[in-house]
């Protein structure tokens, strides 16, 4: 079916099984020292089972003083070789191959991991990683001495069995800085055109062409445009990747963007399918090496088109992988509905810049490979699953992979929970298919589900299963203390995003909260042409979100002409005046017509604490956000856990 996504091939001397590559993304799973952790290795292990042709690690600092992560790979020393030989050993051992990719991080580095100053090309400071550091132009002997480190590197990764290294040019670190015309300033030989802006990582791929001799894979990472003003361009990119082809690569892998137009690195849900398919469809005029593309590209479907279509050589797959390891297996065999699907909520990325281990919203084993392996049941239950959102469906899956036999009951007529609301917003569209993947795969795992049925305490006593799963989520918050809310019509978000509630046309509508959901309910009132008033006590919108999920939601924001957002305020009361607010002590009445609620969410325990008092005597097991509201990642990890236990 998919003849072209699973032709095998060659990159120099490399055999590729398939035109499948996992791409590079940091994860904060290394040691402090740059060695590969145990963790580092399963979730390796994991993918190399799953079929994918090569796996390329994350960025990789050639030089402490490149390292811009705590938990980041890093290879420079001797060291360090028989702790990555341990990492190829394991993924060659699963039938895997793997490359290492090789960085300085430049200006995009702070002192605050590393102990030093940043180095760059000129002192042009990154807006949005170096922590206000200033970096230091690097002379032309460092310079030098930087090429024969990138060289040394590239050596160590293959005594220690790496099957290809790559060069990361790409995402605004230093070898991009050096190509970048807003980051270089440079007026010497390696500053101002072109082709001396080229010069340094020209020199750093022919020394490490040279280091790595004539048979072995040498791959170059590139973005296909800066996306800033005044920064690198297509057509440069175009002349710069004959320049590599000229130097010894034998394979670039394009991507787009800098840590300055974060959005092109790790793109969001709002983004097109395939983005950077039109840049690397034009490169491939310009050069007789493969090309591999990336971004957005979450079925093989798809893969296959841009294959078929000449758009790429080969597709390069992050977050696809990250949330579905098996993607490749899946789709080679005939399963690729089994496939759960990335929907791009950048909850991963988010993570790492939190320099904690990064995590996946709809794969809790993403990470924690052997700490969530599903373990067969000691003993086969009867296990009843009251709730399906994602905690529910994904309690439901594990149980019955484990060999329970499972019911779902949900009293909805439509599983998902409160993914149905977030998918509401046109930039949130694709969320439905969280959804659709969760209970495909539950019903798959062999999972009953039952939509449309009310579960109260006298249902499941009646079921009397030997273990309930109480996954009844959360409520929304309505405050009881606005005098006077009894005069003007109100609801809660999910009302609106429901349909359950559908203002009249023209109605100038106060919504209380500018959170996640209070500001996706703005949004959506916005598009359907409604103007909207919201009100936050807080100094600030989207408080609390990703860095990432919050760059989307304030520019999607200040994109809606028909939201107003007022913070530090809150509402007073309600009177015939209209809603009076208050904000830093000034008190103003003004006419509504509706008030919205989204001030946060509350557990809904009722039926866990009627099967306490029941006299049920099965198990019980309260998960996600009938537990604590929270996000998605952490009802269904919520879930593995639990469904691990019955």
């Amino acid at each position: 079916m998919y003849d072209r996504l699973f032709t095998s091939s060659k990159i120099r001397n490399m055999e590729m099984k398939n035109r499948l590559i996992m791409a590079p993304c940091e994860r904060n799973y290394a040691h402090v020292d740059g060695t590969p952790s145990v963790r580092y290795i399963d979730y390796l292990v994991e993918r190399a089972k799953g079929g994918v042709a090569l796996m390329i690690i994350e960025a990789t600092y050639i030089d402490p003083v490149g390292k811009n992560h705590i938990a980041q790979l890093g290879f420079y020393d001797e060291s360090q070789i028989e702790s990555h030989k341990k990492l190829t050993d394991a993924v060659h051992a699963a039938g895997g191959k793997v490359a290492v990719e090789l960085v300085h991080g430049g200006r995009q580095c702070s002192s605050d991991y590393t102990g030093f100053q940043p180095v760059g090309p000129s002192a042009v400071p990154c807006a949005t990683l170096s922590h206000g550091d200033i970096p230091r132009p690097l002379t032309i002997a460092e310079i030098k001495e930087l090429v024969q480190k990138y060289a040394k590197s590239a050596a160590l990764s293959q005594a220690a069995g790496y099957d290809a290294v790559e060069l990361h040019g790409c995402h605004g670190y230093l070898l991009y800085q050096f190509i970048s015309p807003r980051a270089n300033k440079r007026t010497d030989e390696y500053g101002g055109s072109l082709e001396n802006r080229m010069r340094f990582p020209l020199e750093v791929v022919k020394a490490v062409r040279e280091t790595l001799g004539g048979d072995y894979p040498l791959i170059y990472r590139h973005s296909g445009e800066e996306k800033m003003p005044d920064g690198s361009d297509l057509a440069e990119t175009c002349i710069f990747c004959q320049e590599l082809e000229k130097s010894g690569v034998d394979l670039i892998d394009i991507s787009a963007g800098t840590y300055e137009s974060v959005m092109w690195i790790v793109q969001p849900t709002s983004f097109p399918h395939g983005v950077m398919r039109e840049v690397t469809r034009e490169i491939k005029k310009h050069v007789s090496i493969p090309v591999a593309t990336v971004g957005r590209i979450n079925t093989p479907d798809f893969a296959e088109e841009l294959l078929a279509v000449g758009d790429a050589d080969y597709i390069s797959l992050g977050r696809a992988l990250h949330a579905d390891p098996f993607f490749p297996l899946k789709a080679q065999t005939g399963r690729a509905d089994e496939i759960q699907r990335c929907p791009a909520c950048m909850a991963c990325s988010d993570q790492l810049g939190t320099q904690l281990p990064i995590s996946c919203s709809i794969n809790p084993r993403a990470g924690r490979e052997r700490e969530l392996a599903v373990i067969p049941a000691a003993v086969k239950k009867n296990v009843l699953v009251i709730g399906g959102g994602p905690g529910g469906l994904t309690a439901a899956m594990v149980a019955a992979q484990r060999g329970h036999k499972v019911k779902l009951v949900e009293k909805e007529n439509r599983a998902g929970g409160q993914i149905l609301y977030a998918t509401v917003p046109a930039h949130k569209n694709e969320f439905g298919i969280v959804a659709e993947d969760m209970e495909s795969l539950a019903v798959k795992a062999g999972v009953q589900i039952i939509k449309g049925q009310n579960a109260d305490s006298a249902y499941v006593l009646t079921e009397n299963p030997d273990a309930v799963l109480v996954a009844t989520g959360s409520n929304p918050v309505i405050p009881a203390t606005i005098c006077g809310l009894e005069r003007i019509p109100h609801c809660v978000a999910t009302d609106i995003l429901s349909g359950k509630i559908v203002p009249a046309k023209g109605e100038h509508i106060l919504l209380m909260g500018a959170g996640l959901v209070g500001c996706e309910t703005a949004i959506y009132l916005s598009d359907n042409g409604y103007k909207v008033t919201v009100v936050e006590p807080g100094a600030a919108p989207v408080r609390g979100l990703g860095l990432r999920e919050g760059w989307v939601l304030r520019a999607c924001l200040e994109e809606s002409p028909n939201i107003n957002i007022k913070t530090s305020t809150t509402v007073d009361h309600i009177d015939e005046q209209g809603v009076t607010l208050q904000s830093r002590g000034v008190y103003t009445a003004q006419p509504f017509d509706r008030v919205v609620f989204a001030i946060g969410l509350k557990v809904n325990d009722r039926l866990y604490e009627e099967l306490i008092l029941s006299g049920y005597q099965g198990e019980i097991y309260p998960l996600g956000d009938a537990v604590l509201p929270r996000k998605v990642k952490d009802a269904t990890y919520d879930a593995y856990q639990v469904a691990m236990k019955i």
